[in-house]
């Protein structure tokens, strides 16, 4: 009887273990398409382009639908209007757009019956000076390597910086922000937080100055992604430049290299 009794259990072990591994899919309701714009505008003529595609969803994977034939143009305060050509499916561009500093874009995509338009600015120019980096043998666990930014806030106007950091290669995705709220005017050092740099690792940087509005928009979506943002019971888009449609992604600018759109 002993022995009956303990297979007995293991049975019933094995079971719940089971049980615990099940995967379920829930229902949901599928949300009607949306149209999605991730558009870039920079000082580099390779960096200047319009992606439109729709949203997907839940259990998509990337491969989202792209939208084709749309009619596509960016304008300068100028009067100068840029028309951007359709190279594939989705992706429009114009090799002779390159952005000036201090200029604002406006931006029109005109696909079916809708029409979304976007209006930013494209701030002077903040140069990084250097990097500096020290050794941190401190604390607990191995010795770790940090990395210092230096460069010259303008005291002049308000400026908001974005990070992007590439190490061997591979790109960082973090949404790293400041403001010069504490910096106005003077010689900054600060550190690339959630970084992590090895011995012999290769690390470039990209600094980039972007406007007041692109500020806003990636620092709710870095809180939201992080779920640092709780201020409502469930999660919801940042509020986005673009009009015209319910669109998912916000038009931006930057005066170096390229600017994370969404």
């Amino acid at each position: 009887m002993k022995v009956l009794h303990i297979y007995i259990i293991a049975l019933a072990i094995l079971a719940f273990n089971t049980s615990c591994e099940k995967v379920i899919l829930i229902e949901l309701n599928e949300a009607d398409q949306k149209i999605v714009v991730d558009a870039i505008v920079s000082n580099d003529s390779a960096q200047n382009y319009v992606i439109l595609s729709k949203s997907g969803g839940f259990y998509q994977n990337n491969d989202f639908q792209a939208i084709s034939d749309a009619m596509v143009t960016i304008t300068d305060d100028g009067g100068v209007v840029h028309i951007l050509a359709e190279s594939e499916p989705g992706y429009y561009s114009n090799p002779t757009l390159i952005g000036q500093l201090k200029t604002t874009y406006n931006l029109e995509v005109v696909t079916g019956n809708q029409t979304i338009t976007a209006s930013t600015y494209l701030p002077d120019t903040t140069h990084l000076d250097s990097l500096s980096y020290f050794l941190n043998s401190g604390g607990f666990g191995d010795p770790e390597w940090f990395v210092l930014m230096h460069w010259s806030d303008k005291e002049s106007e308000e400026n908001f910086y974005r990070f992007k950091a590439t190490i061997n290669g591979d790109k960082d995705n973090q949404i790293s922000l400041l403001d010069d709220l504490l910096i106005n005017g003077v010689e900054t050092q600060y550190p690339l937080f959630d970084v992590t740099v090895n011995d012999y690792d290769s690390l470039s940087i990209e600094f980039i100055e972007i406007d007041k509005e692109t500020y806003n928009y990636l620092k709710v979506l870095g809180e939201i992604a992080s779920g640092e943002n709780a201020t409502s019971a469930a999660p919801g888009n940042p509020v986005s430049n673009l009009r015209g449609g319910r669109d998912r992604l916000f038009w931006g600018i930057c005066n170096n290299k390229w600017l994370y759109c969404n």
